[in-house]
């Protein structure tokens, strides 16, 4: 599937609709956030993670609950339910463990997922525990999949390991790290992957076997900068992947062919200054997370899909 403007004349893939946020501590600022996620009713998730909670908006940025957590790497959700990678401190402090804890869409605490340990400090690391928190993404099964550091680990909804896979690259002994994570409708993964003259966006199906990979070192279509820090999938299955080296979202097909770019182009709010984290909801607007605000955006309507 493509896009291309209406009468073939050059516009804009996404308009800047809204934004919301600044530094600060405050109900609706945030402190270095991590993380945003999209409910099916249209609310926004954030992980405000050096002020220690969660942030719930509805889709225009109106503020409407918040939630004490631990210093979260990532927020995900599915099926009515929020899943949170947090690092808490150890019971003497001197030391930090993760852990994936869960809540409804009130913030009310579920069962936590014991994937790093358990709500003291940590066993002994073994198969299925990760000392370390990362990028995680959750399939509509409630499968929970991490990306840490090299390889991507798959847990079962009650937390119990079923396997890990790695990615051609990490297969071949090449030094990279998995930054960013995300699973679509169908249950494949996209995992994005940096080395030193690596970056690229890896598709893996619901088993964790390889079918394809895109992008190189670069600032051009198609390529990504120092960091790749976010990826998100539409109900079509297109991927929207956080550029953060170059300041801008790229757009693919779910098989990595190109479709658009917004973020590096324009003025004022259109303009995407260090953008981390990125969802899409039902009507594929895009949230993302730029510095310490909201930017939300909406497909332009002078392009149309065939």
């Amino acid at each position: 599937m493509r896009v291309i403007p209406k009468n073939n004349k050059p516009a804009a893939s996404y308009k800047f609709v809204d934004a919301w946020g600044t530094a600060g501590s405050e109900d609706g600022q945030f402190k270095n956030p991590q993380g945003i996620a999209i409910d099916t009713a249209g609310n926004v998730y954030v992980a405000d993670s050096l002020n220690y909670r969660i942030q719930k908006f509805d889709r225009d940025g109106n503020f409407i609950v918040k939630w004490p957590i631990g210093a979260a790497f990532c927020i995900a959700y599915a099926s009515g339910t929020i899943y949170v990678s947090e690092a808490r401190p150890s019971a003497d402090n001197l030391s930090s463990y993760a852990l994936c804890s869960r809540y409804d869409i009130n913030g009310d605490p579920l069962p936590e997922l014991p994937l790093a340990g358990t709500t003291g400090p940590p066993p002994p690391k073994g198969e299925g525990q990760i000392q370390v928190g990362g990028p995680i993404a959750v399939d509509i099964l409630g499968n929970v999949f991490v990306a840490f550091p090299i390889a991507v680990y798959k847990f079962n909804p009650d937390g119990s390991p079923a396997g890990q896979v790695q990615t051609p690259n990490a297969k071949d002994g090449q030094v990279c790290y998995l930054n960013a994570i995300a699973v679509d409708a169908s249950g494949n993964i996209y995992v994005a992957e940096i080395g030193e003259s690596i970056r690229c966006i890896n598709k893996l199906n619901p088993a964790g076997d390889f079918i394809t990979k895109w992008g190189s070192l670069g600032s051009g279509v198609g390529q990504f900068g120092g960091l790749i820090t976010g990826i998100a999938v539409d109900a079509s299955g297109n991927v929207y992947v956080v550029d953060t080296g170059n300041n801008r979202i790229q757009k693919f097909t779910s098989e990595g062919v190109f479709i658009c770019q917004f973020g590096n182009d324009g003025t004022g709010n259109m303009l995407l200054n260090f953008p981390w984290a990125i969802a899409v909801d039902a009507f594929n607007n895009v949230y993302i997370l730029d510095g310490n605000s909201v930017k939300k955006f909406r497909p332009n309507a002078a392009y149309l899909k065939y």
